[in-house]
Formats: C-alpha cells, sequence, structure tokens
C-alpha cells in the first residue's frame, strides 16, 4: 500500500541525513500526504533509506504547489520508461532479419508493419 502512495510524491531530498518528498497541493495530495506520514509509513521509510543510502533519514512529507508538474513522481518516470521500452522493442522487432527478410518478400508491406508487444513478465 505504501508504494502506490509513494508512486504518486516527487522526490525533493534524498540523502542519508534527510528525505523529503512532495505531494501536490491539488487532487489527492493531501491524502496521499497523510498516508505518507503514519508512523508505519515513516518507519518504513527509515528502515529502507538505512539499507539503502547508510542512514537513517529525518523523513519529511510536504505539500508543495505544482508538485505534480514536474513530471518526476514514480508514477511518472515509471512510465515514461515503460514507453521507452516499448518504443526500443518495437525497432528491435521491425529490424530482426526475419521482417527484413518478409519485407524483400512483401515490399507493399513497409510501413505498414503493425507490433503489438506483451509486458515483459
Amino acid at each position: 500500500m505504501l508504494a502506490a502512495v509513494l508512486e504518486h510524491a516527487v522526490p525533493r531530498v534524498v540523502t542519508r541525513e534527510r528525505v523529503v518528498i512532495a505531494y501536490d497541493d491539488g487532487g489527492q495530495g493531501e491524502f496521499y500526504r497523510v498516508q505518507a506520514t503514519t508512523a508505519h509509513a515513516k518507519k518504513t521509510l527509515i528502515d529502507l533509506a538505512e539499507r539503502l543510502l547508510g542512514g537513517r533519514p529525518e523523513i519529511e512529507v510536504r505539500i508543495e504547489a505544482g508538485a505534480k508538474d514536474a513530471k518526476t513522481t514514480v508514477a511518472a518516470v515509471t512510465q515514461h520508461r515503460r514507453i521507452a521500452e516499448g518504443a526500443a522493442r518495437r525497432r528491435d522487432a521491425l529490424s530482426h532479419p526475419k521482417v527484413l527478410e518478409a519485407l524483400e518478400v512483401f515490399p507493399e508491406a513497409a510501413g505498414s508493419v503493425e507490433v503489438k508487444l506483451k509486458r515483459p513478465a
């Protein structure tokens, strides 16, 4: 559940001494802020930071005007990565030797080949 809440956060400071995350002042930002500031959520964040950063930072969760416009929420970065990976997989598929060979046999299909990707397992 915490991961779903943190997906909407924008990391502002991430050091071993301090972690600051922000939520947008509109929409569900206040709901996410409340969820991220529970004792359980803060303890989990501190424990993770200790494992990953080597320190037990102070955790600050705040509301900022326009935070969602930063396009740097975990959800936005993940979506951008998925789009880029999909584009790379499409390019790879279209340049595969078997596809190129088929296009030599059916040149009229060039430019109209449709690539449907399955989500990676």
